[in-house]
């Protein structure tokens, strides 16, 4: 029996094994093929949420943001609102209650009687203002003497009579020239008139004991209101250019020339009327200030007290 010989390894052969540094290159290879893995998800993850937040920006549902804003823009409205109310002063209605009319409160911009005759003529704007005023009726008048029954009332004169103190002069007479319609004397005498004294800006002017008055805070305006809410105010507003009223007005009203008729004489001014009669613009000597007085007949469609209105005009003077 032969025996099979054991194969023998030859000891010539030479075994080669991959060198340390060339098997760590192959890890880090690995590993830079995971860390660009991560990047690339990350950069999709911040690409799909920047896509999300500007979908959200341009599509979704803004109403509760904006219903937010729109209640700041409320409040800041009232805000303004208050401000204003606050600048026209509160009135003592002679019952005990507190009013606040709708009034423009302290602020001369008149804006022209409307916003669109900034641009138009001189002719334009008498015509809308004059059409304005002839819209208006004047009030009762049963004795035909120019005076309405609620102005009779007022100065205590007798509503059946044009002379209601006999004296020869008809009541509008001297009512317009500052005498006591209703007796002896000069107006002041009546009892039914008062004077106001404005320390601030140094005027004084009369008004009907009857009305209520009230002024701003400082005293830039002063309003008397009538028992059925027609109110006369005077509003002073600093005259920062030093114009004259001649040239304040034309820039007003947008007007090359002033017609005659719209002057007004005073004791010691002279003044400007608007073309509807219901408004007399002036200043100090000084031409420190602008003076406005305004006859509002509020929600009413008669000309009640026109002729109170051109009295306390009248009777508007500086005082030292």
């Amino acid at each position: 029996m032969s025996s099979t010989a054991s194969p023998t390894i030859n000891e010539a052969i030479e075994i080669h094994v991959m060198p340390e540094k060339y098997r760590k290159e192959h890890v880090k290879v690995n590993q830079a093929k995971m860390t660009g893995i991560i990047i690339l998800s990350v950069g999709m993850v911040v690409l799909l949420a920047m896509a999300f937040g500007l979908y959200y920006f341009l599509f979704a549902d803004h109403s509760d943001q904006e219903m937010d804003i729109a209640k700041q823009n409320m409040q800041t409205e009232e805000s303004s609102s208050s401000t204003n109310e606050a600048k026209s002063g509160t009135l003592d209605t002679g019952n005990g209650q507190k009013e606040t009319p709708a009034i423009t409160g302290g602020n001369l911009n008149f804006n022209k009687n409307n916003e669109d005759t900034a641009t138009s003529s001189q002719e334009e704007t008498i015509e809308k203002t004059t059409e304005r005023a002839t819209s208006i009726a004047n009030g009762i008048d049963s004795d035909g003497d120019g005076l309405t029954d609620n102005e009779e009332q007022l100065l205590g004169t007798d509503l059946s009579s044009a002379n209601s103190d006999g004296d020869g002069y008809g009541d509008l007479v001297e009512l317009k020239n500052l005498y006591n319609p209703a007796g002896a004397g000069r107006l002041i005498e009546n009892l039914n008139i008062r004077e106001m004294t404005n320390a601030t800006y140094h005027y004084s002017v009369y008004y009907p004991t009857e009305w209520a008055g009230g002024a701003s805070s400082n005293d830039e305006s002063i309003i008397f209101m009538s028992a059925d809410n027609h109110f006369i105010q005077i509003i002073t507003q600093p005259n920062d250019s030093g114009q004259t009223i001649n040239d304040w007005y034309r820039e007003q009203f947008s007007l090359s020339e002033i017609a005659t008729e719209f002057f007004v004489v005073g004791s010691d001014w002279v003044g400007l009327k608007s073309p509807d009669g219901l408004t007399v613009y002036l200043n100090d000597q000084a031409q420190e200030n602008i003076f406005a007085l305004t006859y509002n007949i509020g929600s009413s469609s008669t000309l009640e007290y026109k002729n109170i209105f051109d009295m306390m005009v009248k009777s508007f003077k500086f005082v030292n």
